[in-house]
């Protein structure tokens, strides 16, 4: 059901214990009132992609963190966060967020534990009052005090999401973080150099302002990524990290005018891993709506130096920091690169919660109107803000003539036909039979040694 707790809900299933898939036999809106959807127990997967049309997290009433992670061994596919709350004030401090990967145990050291194997594939977040994605370490084991403290984030990938319009108040993408009070370098003490593999490809992102992400952790790959209409700047890396950008398309809009001449920042100085980065920078593309073709200067049109977090430009990268190719894989599914000059067509028609399945096991789509507007926007290189309801800058007191018209409002698109499921497997009845498979037999999806 669509309630926001109780037998049958979306929480019931996220906050159980144990391997857990959450089945939808119901689409429309979920809403999160009664405080962060907030789990601990690993092995999760919201697989919103069964649900008869699509599912909406989040709504005009939401109450905290639409989906915050504090495990391992998580996936979460085709839902949409819209923790669109006009009533909640925004800030780096406050607002409503969505992903939320935060303060998961270690074991007393700085490299074991974590929040680790977590994958976000085809989401959208949009309208949020804080961030959108964030990983967030709070707690540093020798650092706080008695030992036991986080474990560093890693393993954890981002893929064929959509992202856009976050509140005027604090219009910032996705990030990681750790312990603000550590200080250190690579070699400790702090968890960023322990935090490796958070991966991020064919997403797009836009009408936000600035820190596509912001990252100090120490390796990332921003691969195949689509960022359109930023106002400050996209990519910041800060710290010792090791980054590769490849073949990204970085698209100026009407929110540029004032912003920073180069798209993607690196510097030395991050309180909890200073030192000089490592980085790849290739095959990206930089410039106005239309722009289809690879820069030829990729260091010295696309990258700066920065004095810190948020500052200014203070030219190029030296020779020193730049690698001669990729980062090695981190794992035996390596993402494999498209070329950027082919984002466009491999990407629009199915990035974000763009489609469900059918009970036969064919893709539907069913993307929302807010979403479309918004891919329409990028193709036409069209006008845009932030939410609400196109404020295009920080510091506006708002009131009720800025609260969000329609189009800044959910409307999930359902009506599909629900499946029936007969062993309650997930697996629909219809798909079976078209395959000549029992529906009544109970050992028919187990493992046959």
């Amino acid at each position: 059901n669509n309630n926001d707790s109780g037998p049958g809900s979306l929480r019931a299933c996220v906050m159980a214990s144990g391997p857990r898939t959450c089945v939808f036999r119901v689409a429309g809106l979920f809403p999160i009132t009664s405080g962060d959807l907030r789990f601990a127990s690993p092995y999760l997967t919201v697989a919103g992609q069964t649900a008869p049309g699509e599912v909406i997290i989040g709504g005009s009433n939401t109450n905290g963190a639409l989906f915050g992670i504090s495990t391992h061994d998580v996936v979460l596919r085709y839902v949409t966060m819209s923790p669109d709350n006009f009533n909640v004030i925004s800030g780096p401090d406050t607002g409503t967020t969505s992903i939320w990967i935060v303060n998961c145990g270690g074991n007393g050291t700085l490299n074991t534990g974590g929040c680790y194997n977590i994958i976000v594939d085809h989401v959208t977040t949009r309208w949020s009052g804080n961030k959108s994605w964030i990983t967030t370490s709070n707690y540093t084991p020798l650092i706080n005090g008695n030992g036991n403290g986080d474990g560093p984030n890693h393993e954890i990938t981002t893929q064929w999401s959509l992202d856009y319009e976050p509140h005027e108040g604090h219009p910032v993408g996705y990030g990681t973080a750790t312990d603000e009070t550590c200080v250190g370098t690579l070699s400790g003490p702090c968890l960023s150099p322990s935090e490796k593999n958070i991966d991020f490809h064919h997403n797009m992102f836009v009408n936000v302002g600035h820190r596509i992400p912001e990252n100090s952790n120490f390796s990332t790959r921003w691969v195949n990524n689509i960022i359109y209409n930023w106002n400050y700047y996209a990519n910041e890396w800060l710290g010792a990290e090791q980054i590769d950008d490849i073949n990204n398309k970085f698209i100026t809009g009407n929110l540029n005018s004032g912003a920073q001449a180069h798209p993607i920042h690196f510097t030395t100085n991050s309180p909890e891993m200073s030192g000089d980065p490592s980085v790849y920078v290739d095959g990206n593309i930089f410039g106005a709506p239309g722009t289809n073709s690879v820069n030829s200067d990729q260091y010295g049109e696309l990258v700066s130096q920065i004095t810190g977090e948020n500052g200014d430009e203070t030219g190029a990268i030296p020779d020193s920091w730049k690698r001669g190719g990729p980062l090695d894989a981190s794992n035996s599914f390596p993402i494999v690169p498209d070329p950027a000059t082919s984002l466009d067509n491999i990407m629009l028609s199915t990035v974000g919660n763009s489609q469900h399945l059918d009970c036969s096991g064919s893709w539907v789509s069913h993307r929302d109107s807010a979403d479309q507007r918004i891919v329409s926007q990028y193709q036409n290189g069209g006008g845009g803000g932030f939410w609400p309801n196109g404020v295009t800058f920080s510091g506006q007191a708002l009131s009720g003539a800025d609260a969000p018209t329609s189009n800044w409002q959910d409307h999930p698109v359902t009506g599909f036909t629900a499946c029936q499921e007969s062993q309650h497997d997930g697996i629909p009845d219809q798909w079976k039979t078209l395959k000549g498979l029992n529906t009544s037999d109970p050992n028919l999806y187990k493992t046959v040694a």
